[in-house]
């Protein structure tokens, strides 16, 4: 039960975090390729794509 709680929350924030790299595609257009590659799995993102994500937000000076 508490992975499939954990599942979600993940997948939530995955799509937040896509959503943000989508808006910030308008001021940035260079993140642009990756950005369309990486909401191709908004549904069902993996360990992977979270190294994706995580990249760009430190490429992006996120953290």
């Amino acid at each position: 039960m508490s992975s499939n709680i954990d599942d979600k929350v993940m997948k939530t924030l995955y799509r937040r975090l896509v959503g943000i790299l989508i808006y910030f595609n308008i001021i940035r257009p260079n993140i642009s390729y990756v950005v369309e590659v990486i909401s191709q799995f908004m549904f069902d993102p993996r360990e992977s794509n979270w190294h994706v994500v995580s990249q760009v937000t430190i490429y992006m000076n996120f953290f």
